[in-house]
């Protein structure tokens, strides 16, 4: 799945969840998961997005990891008390 039809299913989800609004951040967030490659867990998303220039709080990275898991885009993975990992759910099968 590429990066737009991955955006339309997140606004999609968005729109029928009520006030949830698009934002750059989200769609930035979501970017950088559809070029991941693997797992990868929310700290290091976050730190990947600054260190591009993205203008982001730790919250939003997080927030909108659950808003993704919510409509099928990622699935998430707990492997101890305090640690989860995040997958892509769509593209090839793990």
């Amino acid at each position: 799945m590429n990066s737009e039809a991955a955006q339309e299913i997140l606004q999609k989800y968005l729109k029928s969840q009520g006030k949830l609004r698009s934002t750059p951040a989200r769609m930035a967030v979501l970017d950088a998961i559809v070029q991941t490659q693997g797992h990868f867990d929310a700290e290091g998303l976050y730190y990947r997005l600054i260190s591009h220039g993205t203008r982001i709080s730790k919250a939003t990275v997080y927030n909108t990891l659950d808003l993704l898991q919510g409509c099928g885009l990622i699935s998430k993975y707990r492997f101890a008390e305090h640690s989860s990992r995040y997958e892509k759910a769509f593209g090839r099968p793990h």
